[in-house]
């Protein structure tokens, strides 16, 4: 190095013998010493220009003008010049190009780049001086090209446009000029058309179309500017002028499908339908596929009274068509008469399917066309129907089935993420893995896929999976929302220091931010629930622990609040009783304490994420020798993990075993009907659905609804006709049965009315039946005790109908447990914890597994029918049998629950009804506006609050519940019920209210108050 600063050193050689680099590194250093000359800043322009260090080079050239005009050793000026950046100052541009124009004098794109930069210096002057220099020499590409630039900067667009044709068109392909003549053109095209747009914004219709002729002479005539003259001829009303421009342009307009279709409807008043559809079959041929295009042409064939070529046309479409769900929603626009449902055809089965769902026939027409896809299955449409069709009724086992990953080519990827989402909740988790292992294979990691596996990892139940992903993505995408996730995943592992340090960074991105402030005290309640629940654990953990059971009992409760090294202990303590009882030769009967303890502590372990110990003590059980409710619950414990490859086989093995053991053919389609327990994640209804579905086959569907009582669950049944698609409905009210008769909003001889209606209409339609004993926490003591009202009054309904029931209380009354210690299966004062969860779901499939005559209803007492107050049907009375006065608006609203039209009352709007029967209750949507309303029937006047707090993500889906009444109001015929919302504070005071369970204080005031109802419910 040292050598090459020397005047004397070897950079002569590195120069001579093209090693550049080594070279400039002597130049430079020669240069930072003052030590060169202008032969070796000559030599170091001509370096750097060879070697394309384009910054460096004009760097230093900008510093030594003098210098680079003298270079001459190997340096194409013109080369050097013409890259010179636009980060340069447009004054040493300028003189950039004038040396190049010294060593090339006629160089016309030199001429070009200096006339540019001494308008971009605003030397306006300067730039006509070059033009009148060239025009003696100068080509006439050239000079048309250098007149444009210079109209372009003065402001008149037209002549710029006409010289920049004109140069385009002189230059020849070769020239070295065309790339300059084309990009002017462009230019100045672009800034007509923005003028155009402003003349048009200005109303200045004159001016406008004199640019849009021209850019038609210079052939810069495009769609957009097409459809701004037949706009401006449209608002002049200009029939003829119109029409020849659209003849003229025929070409050019069809050749835009979207441009075609607002062309077409631009040209209703100039066209006739038939000249329209004519100029839209054009656009239709060249874009088939379109499928915008193809309802636009449709109901121009309809306006034309061609119903029958609308038909033509879509039986006509081929293999270039759009695809058959597409093809299908097009049908539909077709009248009756005119729609191709051809029944061999998947288009036509689509058509068909959806007119029956119109009709009523849903699940009947769904049925046959999984039958169709069976027959055809490479009918992908028809999956996509069906799938679409099943998901918004959580029927997810079976749209799980429909999709065949042999049969997804093709498919864009936010469908087949959809897809693996319903995989997943369908509890196949194995092909949804799979099927998200191929969407990563082909479109590589996305911030969607990455969604889509903590998704499906949660509905999994694995938690801790789900919060490492959502780790990982966050430590490549830092976002709120992801931060907002990860802080809720802390806060349901019990990991609450680490959530509110999560939250703390939210606050920093997004300062009082609503949904963080919810996550926050939902954290801190969380928190203070579970230290005070611990407490109590501890307090009486002294007691606990003389027998397995009470041992078993204190491990779930502590795996609950994920304190695992205590829970660990409690189940290999239970373990250990156990054994030593057996060694004394005591309980010789089977015990299956031992085995469910092993079971628990797998899950526990593999909760943890100790999968060796969890698979070792897997590896140890004889499955053969386990019992049916033990094998469930292994089930439970590794389905969890199965994207694990190890846990994967020992799923796998579990599977087969039950495959081993029959289970009774009469029960295949279960139906849940029930409270917030059956719809919880880790609650017992959701439970049962994926082992019903993964261990036996069952296909089981979840009609719970949270905060419902028997009225719902009777209204379900009868609505969805349960007793005649299912071969069991599972029926859990009894706890919220409990809430509704304590808080005094239902009294326990209805609620007995209720439930033998029921039990009759099971039998009369050969239906099976069966219940849960569940009650609320602070009831669980008086239900073992065998002193809870509702609890005993449900035992004694099932004994004289026949009835089989799971008695969560009654199994733990065997276990003997010191007083206190039932409360241990309660994650709150309304919820079961995830093990007592579990442990009614598999009893009841257990049961239904090895019962044959598990659900019969067996004697119904006869006498039940001629009782007083009997009853005998439930229904809903629709706003046909309502009359509305005032301010209020009729709408559609769906939930899984209901979907129907809703009137939405204001204040100083009335219903009206005369409707006879026994009213019991409201089917109302509860929104954040609802609040309190006035009932009169007859001379009794009462109010009844119906708003309830809603905890959703999304509080603008409806949430339609059935409000119902404290007690029965009998209506003779004829008698006037009256309901409105013109309350004010003393009514409030004054008036007697009817109770709501699960209400709470309306959130805006009495004026803002709505009533959106549906219906009345009459018994």
């Amino acid at each position: 190095m040292d050598d090459l600063n020397r005047p004397s050193s070897n950079r002569e050689a590195a120069y001579s013998s093209g090693a550049h680099d080594q070279a400039l590194v002597g130049f430079e250093a020669l240069r930072a010493q003052g030590l060169g000359n202008e032969a070796d800043l000559a030599r170091e322009i001509g370096l750097l220009a060879r070697s394309r260090r384009t910054e460096d080079l004009f760097r230093l050239a900008v510093a030594h003008f003098e210098v680079l005009r003298t270079a001459r050793d190997g340096l194409n000026l013109v080369a050097v010049a013409l890259r010179a950046p636009s980060t340069i100052p447009a004054k040493e541009r300028v003189a950039f190009f004038r040396i190049a124009l010294e060593a090339e004098p006629r160089n016309a794109e030199v001429l070009a780049r200096l006339v540019e930069a001494l308008l971009a210096a605003e030397d306006m002057v300067g730039a006509r001086q070059v033009l009148a220099h060239a025009t003696s020499w100068a080509e006439p590409a050239a000079l048309a090209h250098l007149r444009s630039l210079i109209a372009q900067a003065a402001g008149d667009l037209p002549i710029a446009l006409r010289e920049a044709a004109l140069a385009l068109r002189l230059t020849e392909e070769a020239g070295r000029l065309l790339p300059l003549a084309q990009r002017q053109l462009f230019q100045v095209s672009t800034a007509l058309a923005y003028a155009i747009r402003a003349d048009v914004a200005r109303e200045d219709c004159a001016a406008a179309q004199d640019k849009l002729r021209l850019l038609r002479e210079c052939g810069r005539y495009g769609r957009e500017q097409l459809s701004i003259e037949l706009q401006l001829l449209n608002r002049a009303r200009q029939r003829e002028a119109f029409r020849q421009l659209l003849a003229e342009q025929r070409e050019l307009a069809v050749q835009s499908p979207d441009s075609a279709r607002r062309i077409a409807l631009l040209a209703r008043n100039y066209l006739t339908p038939a000249e329209r559809a004519d100029f839209l079959r054009e656009a239709h041929a060249l874009a088939p596929a379109d499928v915008p295009l193809l309802e636009a042409l449709l109901r121009v064939l309809l306006e034309a009274g061609d119903a029958a070529g609308g038909r033509s046309l879509m039986q006509s479409l081929g293999s270039k068509g759009p695809p058959e769900a597409e093809r299908a929603a097009l049908v539909a626009i077709l009248p009756a008469a005119a729609k191709p449902e051809d029944p061999a055809t998947p288009v036509g089965q689509i058509a068909i399917f959806r007119r029956r769902i119109a009709a009523g026939e849903g699940d009947a027409a769904a049925a046959d066309l999984i039958a169709f896809l069976q027959r055809e299955p490479d009918a992908g449409a028809v999956r996509r129907e069906l799938v679409d069709y099943l998901n918004p009724q959580r029927r997810y086992v079976e749209a799980a089935r429909l999709i065949d990953l042999e049969r997804i080519a093709g498919e864009p990827t936010k469908l087949l993420i959809n897809w693996a989402i319903t995989l997943f909740r369908g509890h196949q988790y194995e092909r949804g893995a799979e099927l998200l292992a191929r969407i990563e294979a082909r479109d590589g990691e996305t911030p969607e896929l990455a969604m889509a596996r903590i998704s499906a990892l949660e509905m999994q139940g694995d938690l801790q999976g789900a919060a490492a992903i959502a780790r990982e993505r966050h430590a490549k995408v830092k976002t709120v929302s992801l931060l907002r996730l990860m802080a809720d995943q802390a806060s349901r592992l019990n990991r609450f220091d680490e959530a509110r340090r999560l939250l703390d960074a939210c606050d920093e991105a997004e300062p009082g931010d609503r949904n963080t402030d919810e996550l926050r005290r939902r954290n801190e309640r969380m928190e203070a629930q579970q230290q005070a629940w611990i407490a109590e654990a501890r307090a009486v953990a002294d007691h606990l622990g003389a027998t397995p059971g009470e041992e078993l009992l204190l491990g779930d409760y502590f795996a609950q609040f994920g304190m695992v090294q205590q829970a660990s202990a409690a189940y290999e303590r239970a373990v250990k009783r156990r054994e030593q009882g057996r060694s004394r030769g005591r309980r010789r009967a089977a015990d299956p304490v031992p085995p469910l303890a092993r079971a628990q502590r797998i899950v526990l372990l593999a909760e943890a994420a100790r999968f060796d110990e969890a698979l070792a003590l897997f590896e140890r059980l004889n499955l053969s020798q386990v019992d049916m409710p033990t094998l469930l619950r292994l089930e439970r414990a590794v389905m969890r993990r199965t994207l694990n490859p190890r846990f994967a086989v020992a799923s796998a093995q579990l599977r087969a075993e039950f495959g081993r053991r029959s289970v009774p053919s009469s029960i295949r389609r279960i139906a849940i009907v029930g409270g917030s327990n059956t719809i919880m994640t880790s609650g017992w209804g959701r439970t049962l659905e994926a082992l019903g579905e993964r261990a036996l086959g069952l296909t089981v569907h979840n009609y719970g609804i949270g905060a419902s009582s028997c009225l719902y669950g009777w209204l379900r049944i009868g609505k969805d006709s349960l007793f005649e698609r299912y071969d069991l409905v599972l029926f859990e009210h009894a706890l919220n049965d409990a809430v509704y008769v304590q808080n005094g909003s239902m009294d326990h001889g209805f609620r007995r009315s209720v439930l033998r209606a029921i039990a009759q209409e099971c039998a009369a339609k050969g239906g099976r039946f069966a219940m849960l004993l569940t009650a609320p926490r602070e009831n669980a003591e008086a239900a073992i005790n065998g002193v809870d009202p509702i609890i005993e009054e449900t035992r004694r309904f099932c004994a004289e109908a026949g009835i089989d029931a799971d008695d969560p209380s009654a199994r733990m009354r065997k276990l003997r447990l010191p007083p206190g210690a039932a409360r241990f299966g309660y994650r709150d004062e309304l919820h079961y914890t995830e093990a007592a969860s579990t442990d009614m779901a598999v009893n009841l499939l257990a049961r239904i597994a090895t019962e044959p005559a598990f659900g019969m209803v067996r004697h119904v007492p006869p006498a039940w029918a001629d009782q007083p107050g009997a009853l005998r049907s439930i229904s809903v009375a629709g706003l046909e049998h309502m009359k509305v006065t005032g301010p209020h608006k009729v709408q559609h609203l769906e939930s899984a629950f209901y979907s129907g039209d809703f009137v939405r009352l204001e204040r100083g709007a009335r219903l009206t009804t005369q409707v006879g029967g026994r009213l019991v209750g409201l089917l109302v949507n509860v929104s954040a506006d609802t609040g309190h309303i006035r009932v009169r029937i007859g001379d009794r006047v009462f109010v009844k609050n119906l708003f309830g707090f809603r905890n959703t993500n999304d509080p603008t889906k409806p949430r339609i519940l059935l409000r119902q009444f404290e007690t029965e109001l009998r209506l003779a015929p004829g008698t006037p019920v009256e309901i409105d919302l013109d309350l004010g504070p003393a009514d409030l005071q004054k008036l007697p209210h009817d109770q709501t369970a699960y209400a709470s204080a309306p959130q805006v005031p009495l004026e803002a108050q709505v009533l959106e109802i549906g219906g009345l419910i009459l018994c």
